[in-house]
């Protein structure tokens, strides 16, 4: 018969003693049996796993047994208090707890010791007075112990006087009769940073676990009983889908019992329509809200801590745990569970929630986006400050104008008679200008590549410690010096010696260094901008950048593909549309690396396309062949990206024919439609539609081919 006045509990806060909604796990005897034989336990873990209810129930064991105990919650009395008022509130929730102002005025006793430091005076009130007015065991809980953690005074004094207690019973047996239990979400390094004082190598760590079905079934079922067929196979599917979280089976049982509306219900479709869809606007209370926010909070850390949560959803079998801080802080918000030094989602809600797709939206959009993990060793990009882009163009500026004067000089005044005959029937102003045009392009386009586009990878290159960095920096400096050697060559000797045999003229040694080589030194600083300041930099920071894409793209495709099988393999239990719309998702996450792939490239292709058009309207009239040097890398460049997008889609492709053939494995009818919806011409028309740059690209080359054309039709 099912009972309607049954109701599940899931807000409100932690449980009452006699709830009928509370189920018993291995921590509540453990934490019983250690306090009752005296021993200082504490309970760490994530928010909304039961810590509250569990120490209410400890509590109401222990004193049935004549154990006297009293609970402090820290966040009652705040984070902004004074040290005297936070450990004076402290010793208030003492005497009103243990009803200990009917025997000393607690105000006048704090206040009489007032030459003692706080914890000293602390000390006295628990040995003098608690001890000394009562006479049985005595338990003190000490709840949200994490909220030192936010207040402005050190609390080291704090666990080093409850070590001090625990140290005081070999001299004075009394203290046997006193121990404590903390409860909060912190890690014990959280809580105190002098390790030689930590009470907690002392200690006894109670782990909180998942519900399981054998513990559940005869409290949970209760609302389930006549409301549905096959209670406790409902049960289990509930179970399944939360991993035995308390608050969330809680709150998935009774929107079973409210949305349900058969006597055999969809348990799958129920907690995607009511819990994963929208699951920001429908997380209430707040639950899945508070695990983003936990691991958003601080933006370096939370780098890192995707970066480390996204290998344990990749990873086709449970990844090996190594104990690290990303680790714990990750088990902390709830989000992951250690089982046999194994690391693994918490549940299938978790994962569904915080998938592939969230990540990539977290990384794209506030952070640097790493695609095959992070690494605590990895450079974080830091946030742009406001007066980047103004430093940006005070540098293009400068080097704007160094250009300019070498240019005017070289061109102007210092161009000697032997340099004047090389230019026949081109003015040598018009040569000057389609100089300076170049060098303006060619700024815009390494500028915009270097600190904006691959601004993480010229900060990756820049200071990280990782080999290929440190090999491309040495390279770097080999290049700069050799790129400064063969200018200076190029301008002081080469160059002048060309023009002394092909246009020799009778004169004194002065006026030679004044016809021939001058020319040439006031020509050099444009040299050093173009070669040493935009080919040296711009090469390094694309190769580095190309090589990292292409190499990542190819793990991508391999987890991709474990991915998949991962998901059929390992979720068999979940409903094939689930399954089918999670095969979606996956792929839908692979197609949008493309689109990040793209955006930079497309600048170059791009880039290369303007220099293109301008050289071969007006390079070859120029007096100089260094912009034209620059312009061939650029186009050799572009052509070995051409060939690794090309690679890039046939790894696409690749992706593809795994996703339609696990949706087929997972009986989807439109496997058809997804394959033609997402086939290469199809991606690639997406990115070009999506892409100004590569419009603008295909406008150009159409010119380009026009051009092209006419030229040769001329010369017919």
């Amino acid at each position: 018969m099912y009972n309607q006045d049954y109701t599940y509990r899931y807000r409100g806060g932690s449980l009452e003693a006699n709830d009928p909604t509370y189920v018993w796990r291995a921590a509540d005897d453990e934490l019983y049996q250690q306090l009752r034989l005296g021993e200082f336990c504490y309970v760490l873990t994530a928010r909304q796993m039961g810590k509250s209810s569990l120490r209410v129930q400890t509590m109401n064991r222990l004193q049935q047994e004549g154990i006297a105990c009293a609970n402090i919650d820290l966040a009652a009395i705040g984070n902004q208090a004074t040290p005297e008022q936070w450990y004076k509130g402290i010793l208030y929730r003492l005497f009103r707890s243990f009803q200990l102002s009917e025997k000393v005025n607690w105000q006048t006793w704090w206040r009489d010791r007032s030459f003692l430091p706080v914890v000293q005076r602390l000390g006295e009130v628990i040995e003098r007075v608690l001890l000394a007015s009562i006479s049985q065991n005595i338990v003190i809980f000490i709840d949200e112990i994490d909220s030192v953690i936010s207040i402005n005074f050190p609390t080291d004094d704090f666990f080093a006087f409850i070590r001090a207690c625990y140290n005081q019973r070999a001299d004075e047996p009394k203290y046997k009769r006193l121990t404590f239990c903390l409860l909060g979400v912190a890690t014990p390094s959280d809580l105190i940073e002098d390790k030689r004082r930590t009470p907690f190598n002392i200690g006894h760590a109670i782990e909180l676990t998942g519900l399981t079905l054998d513990k559940a079934k005869s409290k949970l079922s209760q609302g389930l009983v006549g409301r549905f067929d096959h209670s406790e196979q409902i049960l289990a599917n509930i179970l399944a889908w939360t991993g035995g979280q308390p608050f969330l089976t809680q709150k998935v049982c009774q929107l079973v019992v409210e949305k349900a509306e058969d006597y055999n219900p969809d348990v799958g479709a129920i907690i995607q329509n009511n819990i994963i869809e929208n699951w920001e606007a429908q997380d209430e209370p707040e639950h899945l809200r508070t695990i983003r926010d936990r691991i958003l909070y601080d933006k370096t850390k939370a780098v890192i801590l995707l970066g480390r949560y996204q290998e344990v959803l990749e990873t086709t079998s449970s990844l090996k745990s190594d104990n690290s801080p990303e680790e714990i802080e990750l088990q902390l918000s709830g989000l992951i569970n250690t089982q046999n030094h194994r690391l693994t989602v918490a549940n299938p809600i978790y994962q569904e929630v915080f998938n592939q797709n969230w990540i990539n939206k977290q990384l794209t959009t506030i952070w640097v986006f790493k695609d095959e993990g992070l690494s605590p060793e990895q450079v974080v990009e830091p946030e742009i400050p406001r007066n980047y882009t103004t430093k940006i163009i005070l540098i293009n500026l400068l080097l704007i104008i160094i250009s300019a004067i070498s240019l005017y000089l070289h061109y102007g005044p210092f161009l000697g008679e032997p340099r004047k005959l090389e230019f026949s029937d081109n003015p040598r102003f018009i040569s000057g200008m389609i100089e300076f045009s170049r060098i303006i392009m060619l700024l815009l386009i390494s500028s915009y590549m270097i600190y904006f586009v691959w601004r993480a990878k010229t900060i990756e290159l820049w200071k990280a410690s990782s080999q290929k960095a440190v090999l491309f920096r040495w390279i770097a400096m080999a290049l700069f010096i050799l790129m400064l050697i063969l200018s200076a060559f190029k301008d002081f000797v080469a160059v002048p010696n060309s023009l002394r045999e092909k246009y020799p003229i009778e004169i004194s040694i002065d006026n030679d260094f004044i016809e021939y080589t001058l020319p040439s030194i006031v020509y050099f600083p444009y040299s050093c901008v173009i070669y040493l300041i935009i080919a040296v930099p711009f090469t390094l920071v694309s190769v580095y950048a190309v090589t990292d894409d292409l190499r990542n793209n190819w793990n991508r495709t391999i987890k991709f593909r474990r991915n998949i099988q991962e998901l059929l393999n390992k979720y068999s239990a979940i409903p094939k549309r689930l399954k089918s719309k999670s095969i979606r998702n996956r792929f839908s996450k692979y197609t949008l690396i493309f689109f990040n792939v793209a955006s930079p490239y497309s600048t170059i292709f791009l880039g290369a396309q303007v220099l293109w058009l301008f050289e071969s309207r007006f390079g070859m009239d120029t007096l100089t062949a260094s912009g034209q040097n620059l312009g061939l890398f650029t186009y050799s460049f572009s052509f070995i990206v051409t060939v690794i997008f090309i690679l890039l889609f046939i790894q696409y492709q690749r992706a593809l024919s795994i996703a339609v053939n696990a949706l087929m494995y997972a009986e989807d009818e439109q496997v058809m439609d997804f394959r033609k919806h997402n086939q290469v011409s199809q991606l690639l028309a997406r990115i070009i539609g999506s892409n100004i740059n590569l419009i603008l690209l295909g406008v150009l080359l159409i010119l380009t081919v026009a051009n092209s054309l006419i030229k040769l039709l001329g010369s017919l």
